[in-house]
């Protein structure tokens, strides 16, 4: 799913930007994972601040980013999206961090 993954990135990044004005240059998708059968799809993010308020918000306009994705993107199925916060950044900065004191 690749291919499927990639797309997914690009458009959701789109529709983030498009959708959500209230700090969307905040709000960075860092990856996107779908299922086998490509009936749903977790979103990645790492946000710059206040992580647990734009999570709350992306959920809140969902609907409207999974009507906006059914529109754009030309699949059998409309992945159901489910939003998360990457905590792989974080530790990939600790360990460079750590790294550089060597």
């Amino acid at each position: 799913m690749p291919r499927v993954d990639a797309q997914l990135h690009r458009v959701v990044s789109q529709l983030i930007a498009e959708l959500y004005d209230a700090g969307a240059d905040r709000l960075t998708v860092t990856g996107v994972h779908t299922t086998r059968d490509l009936k749903s799809a977790q979103v990645a993010l790492t946000a710059s601040a206040h992580d647990q308020v734009h999570l709350r918000e992306l959920e809140r306009i969902q609907d409207r980013i999974q009507r906006e994705l059914g529109g754009r993107l030309r699949l059998k199925f409309t992945p159901h999206l489910t939003f998360r916060l990457d905590t792989h950044s974080d530790e990939i900065g600790r360990v460079e961090s750590l790294l550089d004191r060597l």
